[in-house]
């Protein structure tokens, strides 16, 4: 096939350089071309190609692009040939809107094969990878991909670059690829460390701190006590010199001089009142004792603290934030004109009480080597007066928490509340004081009185709690990404002119050294157990039976691992199918699960065009036509499977098929959906079970 090629020279390189001694640009095009394709396999099915080169931190790449007759490939490469994306797209499909769930074309385990197969071919000399054990699993979510991300190595040592691969299941290919790499500065250096493991762990634990603090669970009424991770920099240790490292503060100081360059209940018979409806007259008496905004800007004024002297009232909204107790909120909004921009104050208040809730500053100056009057102990004493005055009961049992000097213009003061000794920051206040006139600048909280506390006894140390946390992670000697100020005097400094002019100071180099992290997030240590605690997955999509094996039901087993069933302990596959149990089994296989809301259960099964609302009848059996009809008319097949005089099936009870179900049945037996028994009888009257159920759904899903 000959191949129209079109080399498109870009002209957007991002600092300018002439590149005057350099090849011609379509020698290197041709270079990096044959580079890429010694890599990847690039199908005859396209008929343009495209060029496009540009200029990064010193370096050059190359977007290639294939495409003709629906289908492109995309690839971003080096000028070595180093690919570090790649995007492949076919035609596009159709949208479905109707019920059309299938199960996978391949597993994991073939697609995890083919991951490998393409990465390993893109490897360079000494690079490996590995990937994470907590790649994406296939769920009836997304049965036509599975992702897989994972860290490259260098001479068998992890490294700063991740990789990341999605795999088509129906035809195991390749859709993307990304190699995550930042440019480096240096050569790599070796990778045998001068310091012990041991001794870099002693310095990386010191640099871990935790809070004991009542916390309280989701779903719990009672705070308990334990020791909480404080934020804190990123640190590691060298593994040549011994020094313990902190990544932000260099981070900071590189970025800092140039781096990177519907409703319930039925109004069609409510009685009209003065010509209004109950609709109306619920949205009306919502608003009862609801002060103007004239009113609750005069409460806001009151409060000098809040500084609004100069500031007009711009805007006011009202809005109902809680339909069981009616509460109603206004957002007022102010503007102070004479600065350049100008400043702006937005304020939450009760709209029946006028109680403050919530108030924010922004706009204006930025402040530069302003006077720093309220801070530390002046901004505090500040902060817990306005407290005192405005919010006295829950102050009382409040201590300061934290301070944060949030910016240039204010310090944040948060006040949590006080239990055993111990500090509940689940209750707390925090007030922003302007640095120059004590003004409140920001404020918000959040308090519940019904929150109860564990008893502060039986504690474990501090000590014993950070020797649990710093046990639970995991020390690894590897390659440290961290930034290196471009001085001229550099031997590569050449080759970073364009970037130094443009403003660039600092680059990335890698260093040989320890860090020490979690393989997941740590919510802290129990204080009363000494368990580290770590995040449980509140939603797991695979199923698990007690009561069928994948030999006695390995179609329900199948259907379970991509979280289509019955969320519970039990298939019970000989209970008489009901129809609500039916549409709960056919909407998992659209990941929706509704065992406990009967409602939203059937409101989607009307807009999958299962059933009408006429038919809603939770507990009624369902007969084994009738299971067949349901399912059809969710594929969208029913429009046709509906009409009579057309059809024959050849089940020897083929009399017995009731007419407003014929056409159906002959559907599903032509689509393989159904079969008879050992009598070619389909028994279409009987009543369905629900394995039976399930056995109809997975012959439809492996279409």
């Amino acid at each position: 096939m000959k191949k129209a090629i079109s080399i498109i020279l870009s002209a957007c390189l991002l600092f300018g350089s002439a590149f005057a001694a350099e090849a011609p640009q379509s020698d290197q095009l041709a270079k990096v071309t044959k580079l890429v394709k010694a890599q990847i396999d690039v199908g005859d099915q396209y008929t343009d190609f495209k060029g496009y080169q540009s200029s990064e931190m010193g370096l050059t790449y190359w977007s290639l692009s294939w495409s003709g007759d629906g289908e492109s490939l995309e690839v971003q490469a080096g000028e070595d040939g180093t690919i570090y994306s790649y995007w492949q797209r076919g035609r596009n499909s159709a949208y479905r809107d109707d019920y059309a769930p299938k199960l996978p074309k391949s597993t994991r385990g073939e697609a995890l094969a083919a991951a490998d197969a393409f990465v390993s071919r893109l490897m360079r000399e000494k690079e490996g990878y590995v990937f994470e054990n907590d790649n994406d699993d296939i769920s009836i979510y997304n049965t036509d991909s599975c992702s897989f991300s994972g860290q490259m190595t260098y001479d068998g040592v992890p490294t700063p670059v991740t990789l990341r691969v999605h795999v088509s299941l129906p035809d195991l290919t390749v859709t993307s690829y990304s190699r995550n790499e930042e440019p480096r500065i240096g050569a790599i250096p070796s990778k045998t460390p001068a310091v012990t493991k041991e001794a870099a762990a002693a310095k990386l634990r010191a640099t871990n701190e935790l809070r004991l603090e009542y916390v309280l669970e989701e779903g719990e009424t009672q705070a308990v006590l334990r020791y909480v991770p404080q934020a804190a920099n990123d640190f590691y240790v060298d593994a040549q010199t011994g020094a313990l490292v902190d990544l932000d503060q260099l981070y900071t100081k590189a970025r800092d001089k140039g781096y990177g360059g519907a409703y319930a209940g039925s109004s069609a018979d409510a009685a009209a009142e003065n010509g209004l409806s109950a609709y109306e007259q619920d949205a009306i008496a919502a608003l009862e004792g609801v002060l103007g905004t004239d009113a609750l800007d005069a409460k806001l004024r009151a409060m000098p603290e809040l500084g609004l002297n100069g500031y007009k009232l711009s805007g006011a909204q009202y809005s109902q934030v809680d339909d069981e107790t009616g509460a109603v909120m206004c957002r007022l909004q102010y503007v102070k004109n004479g600065t350049d921009p100008a400043l702006f104050k937005s304020a939450e208040v009760d709209a029946r009480t006028g109680a403050l809730q919530y108030l924010s500053t922004h706009g204006g100056e930025e402040i530069k080597n302003a006077a720093t009057t309220y801070v530390g102990d002046a901004g505090n004493a500040k902060a817990a007066a306005f407290l005192k005055r405005y919010f006295a009961d829950q102050a009382e049992q409040t201590a300061l928490y934290d301070t944060l000097d949030f910016s240039n213009r204010y310090v944040r003061y948060t006040y949590a509340e006080q239990a055993n000794g111990h500090p509940y920051p689940g209750n707390a206040f925090t007030v922003g004081i302007d640095r120059q006139s004590g003004f409140v600048d920001s404020f918000y909280y959040t308090w519940d009185d019904s929150v109860t506390f564990d008893r502060a006894d039986g504690l474990i140390t501090a000590e014993k709690a950070l020797d649990a946390y710093f046990g639970a992670q995991t020390v690894t000697l590897q390659y440290v990404a961290v930034p290196k100020e471009l001085i001229p005097s550099m031997p590569d400094y050449p080759k970073y002119a364009d970037y130094y002019a443009a403003g660039g100071r600092y680059l990335l180099e890698w260093k040989l050294g320890y860090t020490a992290i979690f393989d997941t997030y740590c919510r802290g240590v129990d204080a009363k157990t000494g368990e580290t605690l770590f995040p449980t997955s509140s939603w797991n999509s695979a199923i698990s039976y007690s009561d069928v094996t994948e030999a006695s039901h390995p179609q329900a087993m199948t259907l379970a691992e991509l979280g289509v069933g019955y969320r519970e302990d039990t298939l019970q596959p000989g209970k008489a199918l009901t129809q609500r149990d039916l549409l709960v089994l056919l909407l998992s296989a659209n990941g929706m699960y509704y065992e406990e809301d009967t409602d939203s259960l059937y409101e989607a099964a009307y807009s999958h065009g299962m059933l009408t609302r006429s038919e809603r009848a939770p507990d009624q059996l369902v007969s084994r036509a009738q299971l067949v009809k349901i399912l059809i008319d969710g594929t969208g097949f029913g429009k046709t499977a509906g009409l009579t005089g057309i059809y024959r099936t050849s089940f020897t009870d083929d009399a017995a098929i009731p007419s407003q179900y014929y056409g159906y049945v002959a559907t599903a037996q032509g689509m393989g959906l159904i079969r008879g028994d050992e009598h070619g009888r389909f028994n279409p009257n009987e009543t369905a079970t629900r394995g039976q159920a399930v056995i109809v759904l997975y012959n439809f899903m492996a279409r």
